[in-house]
């Protein structure tokens, strides 16, 4: 001991160690791959949950526009156009327009597109 002096390591490793320390500490083990997964499926699912309440007051919206009453709205996995949609997704719908006729339909629709109808057909 020539000096008498401590060396420390550069600052930069001086921080990474405090917040390795820190972590080690308060139980910060990494999540597991597992919880990762069931994160991201949850998330998705909020998601499609949260699209589905928008596309359908999208599609009520412009039915009450158009004079109609919606009588029905169900989402449709594959519907017509569905493997070009660009992001839309598909509705088959039902509703009374101002003459009182029934139709069915399929809406496609999309926060950047719209609605718009495809296959509508005067039922009743």
């Amino acid at each position: 001991m020539a000096s008498g002096r401590v060396r420390l390591p550069p600052m930069e490793h001086r921080m990474w160690a405090l917040v390795l320390e820190r972590h080690a500490h308060e139980g910060g083990a990494s999540p597991s791959p597992a919880v990762i997964v069931a994160s991201v499926i949850v998330i998705a699912i909020i998601g499609r949950v949260a699209a589905h309440s928008f596309d359908r007051t999208r599609i009520a919206t412009y039915a009450a526009s158009q004079g109609w009453t919606l009588t029905g709205c169900q989402w449709k996995l594959f519907g017509p156009g569905w493997l070009g949609g660009n992001k839309t997704r598909v509705y088959a719908i039902t509703y009374t327009d101002r003459e009182g006729r029934t139709h069915t339909a399929f809406a496609r629709t999309s926060v950047l597109s719209g609605v718009y109808l495809t296959e509508d057909r005067i039922v009743s």
